[in-house]
């Protein structure tokens, strides 16, 4: 049959091309993807290997959910599980597991010799037996995630295991902060303080994960708790961030947090970035956990996604708060999103998880950072859920939310005596933002910037809906609309199953939430397009189904009468836990965010002033210091927008109002105070007494001392002099303040709080310093901290008798005193003061020293010298000691660097030595000495 030799001809011809092909391609430098995702093969494709495919044009999301999404390498290339038949394919080869692998272990692969290995975080599934092709370092079992070395001769065997989901270099987690510039005044917390004061996240448990913060901090003293789980190093940036969620302001304005009376732990984030056992969590009561840390752009769902969505869909009541990165500037090279500039740049992975919070940073304004990280998420989720202040770094953002979420925590708790789940607080934060730009959300701003007031509000009023629903099952409520709402918001929030490692979405139950009005208009949720070009990214956000996220918001404007709010289960793979919270934006308002009522300003500094309101244009601002009978200007045509304006508030001890004229209304604030900060200081300090004195305050009547004993700073003795004794014996403790006393009996701004033994004083003196002159001579320097009681100073040098009596001052209303001393003998000189009282008694310093060379240039001693003797010369200069016996044999010999010098002389036997010094090989000093035993 002539048909049959044809046909094989033929099907061999084309294979040969097709091989061809392959290899030409797959050799070509110029497409890397190809390299490393596509067989070098010719071989028939395998049922269970996927497709590397490229496109000429970014595919729709419905086109990749058609053919099987298993992983975005760029945006135009694509895992599928099938073969497209699009015309906008480009090429489409069989795929090898590399895509199972972070594209920096592909990179490092290619610069390993075959026997080398590479230590790698691997997650995998249905382990029936161990992973092989590796050596295990380490697992964790409950997130099915180890730590593996493998050979990169053995790479291929490894990573082609069905049991292997993803392998991921080490990551260092990093810090997202760099000082404590803490603003109370942005985020309505402030305001949320003075509204809400019972409220102050007592008995909240707030975790820090990462290095361990001071525990000893005068902020935090009393309220860590220890778990097991700490880091042996302790930083700033952990401390920054402890204060920042709950310091109690023990120190000063900037050691004040968010939840005040919230305990603390921590947990180390040093050996790996998954969360820690649900025991741990449950175990401490931790009900938030704060990570301001953050790796590199990792757009993917790894472990450490998988991990925290899972944990917590198990423990339900831990709310995981990070930061969204300070990356905002930088491309992602990976996934979907490739390439798009300014977008998809979230610090981690493990951010990319979708039962967390994700917080960006933003000025004191509310505008978003320019380094803050922006979403989307690798699957066009909405990330950063929120914004809050962070100023230098989301890492302080994401602190100050985990402390708002500890207040809400604490108002939950007790208001309806339980611990309120994590997708509740969620829910409760993200409802209560305020709008940062458009109508809707954005993956610039998330669903808007923290208001920590609004969210307590929204506690206090109860305005949640939760239950349960079933695939297909539509559940309704009905929401009242109050007269005069400007806006009805309401936030739908789960805790989702979490997704399988690597999965192409991440949404497994989908649910949906509408809302119909009494004219029957159907509102539906803010929805983002997540289409990957920078234009779609931009756009704002439209009413639509969301079938991608955990969290769906509607908005409606000018609502009356009754809104029917509807939730479905769309799709349900079993009963899903919800939670729905609304709240009510009035149709105008305006209230002041700083100054609050009773709020102290410090006087004769910089404050900004900052307001919320629904009106625009421009006003004027002026305060008042007697009772609003009389007005003085701030600043006139003050623009309402942005609600802020900075003010140089006035050097004066007062209460005080300030107010905002606009054409036909005015808002006045309530009573705050404006103080000077007193100078505390410790003027002695001596063995049973503590002498503490200030600087006298204009208007004050009295002035009151705290004591910090405990962790709380506590009225201990009020007096009208502007110093103070103190018997050491009666206080329970050495940290101390002071504040001034109004004469209508209000208290003024506390001084920061010193522990009078760490200042540098003793009995009386500050310091004392000896400094040589020019002509050989000696400065003395005294610095005395109180003049209580004394009457004299003696100032004094010891000699071969003892001390001398150099000269005699008495003494005034001067603290600081001077004595030139010339004629000296070379050698080691000592100096001291003493001081005499009105009662006869002598108090003496400390002795100083200072070092005279006359004739020579080098001072050896002592003479005769024991285990060691001591070489001072006026200059550092590399050297080199020799010593010599009587014979003229070397003993010792040693370089020296320094002005002083210790030559240790154990090994010498005792005797008469010779002592030499030599410089460029010159001998420049030499001098006899004796060793004793």
């Amino acid at each position: 049959m002539p048909y049959q030799p044809f046909k094989i001809l033929s099907t061999l011809v084309f294979m040969l091309i097709y091989c061809n092909s392959i290899a030409a391609v797959t050799q070509s430098p110029a497409d890397s993807i190809l390299q490393r995702y596509a067989v070098d093969t010719c071989s028939s494709h395998s049922n269970s290997n996927p497709y590397l495919i490229k496109f000429s044009t970014i595919p729709s999301a419905n086109l990749l959910q058609q053919y099987g999404n298993v992983q975005s390498i760029t945006r135009h290339h694509y895992i599928l599980r099938q073969k497209p038949t699009d015309s906008s394919v480009v090429y489409c080869y069989t795929a090898n597991n590399n895509y199972k692998a972070g594209l920096q272990v592909l990179q490092q692969l290619d610069h390993l010799q075959s026997k080398d290995s590479i230590t790698l975080q691997v997650a995998y599934q249905d382990l029936k037996e161990p992973l092989q092709f590796c050596r295990r370092l380490t697992q964790s079992s409950q997130y099915r995630v180890g730590i593996y070395r493998v050979l990169k001769s053995d790479w291929k065997s490894f990573i082609d295991q069905a049991s292997v989901v993803r392998a991921d270099v080490i990551r260092k987690p990093v810090p997202e902060i760099i000082i404590n510039t803490s603003n109370l005044a942005a985020n309505q917390i402030i305001y949320a303080q003075s509204k809400f004061p019972e409220i102050t996240g007592k008995r909240i448990v707030v975790n820090v994960k990462e290095d361990l913060f001071d525990t000893t901090d005068i902020d935090l003293h009393g309220r860590f708790i220890k778990t097991g789980n700490e880091s042996s190093s302790n930083t700033a940036h952990a401390l920054i961030m402890a204060t920042l969620i709950g310091g109690a302001g023990n120190s000063g304005d900037k050691g004040k947090g968010v939840a005040t009376e919230t305990l603390l732990s921590s947990s180390s984030y040093s050996t790996s970035l998954l969360p820690d056992d649900n025991e741990y969590y449950s175990g401490n009561l931790i009900s938030i956990q704060n990570h301001s840390y953050g790796t590199g752009i990792e757009n993917y769902y790894g472990p450490e996604a998988m991990a925290y969505d899972e944990q917590t869909f198990t423990s339900d009541t831990t709310l995981h708060i990070f930061s969204s990165g300070n990356i905002g500037n930088q491309t992602s090279n990976t996934g979907a999103y490739s390439g798009i500039n300014n977008f998809a740049n979230l610090s981690g992975t493990f951010k990319q998880a979708k039962n967390i919070l994700v917080v960006g940073g933003t000025e004191a304004s509310g505008t978003v950072m320019p380094l803050s990280s922006r979403g989307p998420a690798y699957d066009g989720r909405i990330k950063p859920e929120i914004v809050a202040y962070g100023e230098d770094g989301t890492s302080g953002a994401a602190a100050i939310t985990s402390g708002v979420a500890a207040l809400i925590q604490d108002a939950w708790t007790k208001k309806f005596a339980n611990r309120a789940p994590a997708a509740l607080v969620k829910a409760l934060i993200i409802n209560s933002a305020d709008r940062a730009y458009n109508a809707g959300p954005s993956f610039i701003a998330g669903f808007g910037t923290l208001n920590a007031a609004a969210a307590l509000n929204t506690v206090q009023s109860n305005q949640v809906f939760q239950g349960s629903v079933r695939n297909g099952q539509v559940i309704s409520f009905n929401v009242t609309i109050p007269q005069g709402t400007g806006e009805l918001k309401v936030t739908l929030c789960w805790t989702d199953p979490p997704a399988a490692v690597n999965a192409n979405t991440a949404l497994i139950n989908d649910l949906d939430i509408t809302a119909t009005t009494d004219n029957l208009q159907t509102w539906q949720p803010w929805v983002l397009n997540s289409f990957p070009i920078a234009d779609s990214l931009l756009q704002n956000a439209r009413r639509m189904r969301d079938s991608l996220n955990t969290t769906e918001q509607i908005t409606i404007p000018d609502p009356a009468g009754t809104v029917q709010i509807n939730l479905k289960g769309t799709k349900v793979n079993s009963a899903q836990q919800f939670y729905i919270v609304y709240s009510f934006l009035p149709k105008q308002y305006f209230h002041w965010l700083n100054p609050v009522e009773n709020i102290i300003l410090p006087a004769n500094q910089q404050t900004t002033i900052q307001w919320h309101s629904t009106f625009t244009g421009s006003g004027t601002i002026s305060y008042s210091l007697d009772a609003g009978n009389s007005w003085n200007p701030i600043a006139s045509n003050v623009a309402l927008q942005p609600e802020l304006i900075n003010w140089n508030v006035p050097d004066t001890l007062s209460s005080a109002l300030i107010k905002l004229t606009l054409t036909d209304t005015s808002f006045v604030s309530d009573p705050f105070i404006i103080s000077p900060r007193p100078r505390l200081a410790t003027g002695l300090n001596c063995e049973d007494t503590v002498l503490l004195h200030w600087n006298k305050v204009p208007g004050a009547k009295a002035y009151r001392i705290y004591l910090l004993d405990n962790h709380q700073l506590t009225n201990y003795k009020q007096v009208t002099d502007t110093n103070i004794i103190l018997f050491k014996k009666q206080l329970p403790g050495n940290y101390l303040a002071v504040s001034p006393i109004m004469q209508d009996g209000k208290e003024g701004l506390k001084s920061y709080t010193t522990q009078y033994e760490k200042q540098g004083v003793a009995c009386y003196v500050v310091s004392l310093l000896a400094d040589k002159t020019t002509n050989k001579g000696v400065l003395l320097s005294l610095t005395l901290g109180s003049l209580y009681q004394l009457e004299n100073l003696h100032w004094e040098r010891f000699t071969s008798t003892g001390w001398k009596d150099l000269g005699t001052v008495a003494l005034n209303n001067s603290f600081h005193f001077n004595y030139n001393d010339e004629q000296l003998p070379e050698g080691i000189i000592y100096y001291r003061v003493r001081l005499t009282t009105s009662s006869g008694a002598s108090i003496y310093s400390e002795a100083v020293s200072v070092v005279i060379f006359n004739q020579h240039s080098f001072i050896l001693y002592p003479n005769p010298a024991y285990n060691s003797i001591t070489l001072l010369n006026e200059e550092a200069k590399s050297r080199r000691v020799v010593i010599r016996d009587m014979s003229g044999r070397t003993v010792l010999q040693r370089n020296i660097e320094d002005i002083q010098e210790t030559i240790f002389l154990q090994q010498l036997a005792s005797g008469i030595y010779n002592f030499s010094v030599y410089e460029n090989g010159v001998c420049v000093f030499s001098k006899q000495f004796i060793k004793l035993q």
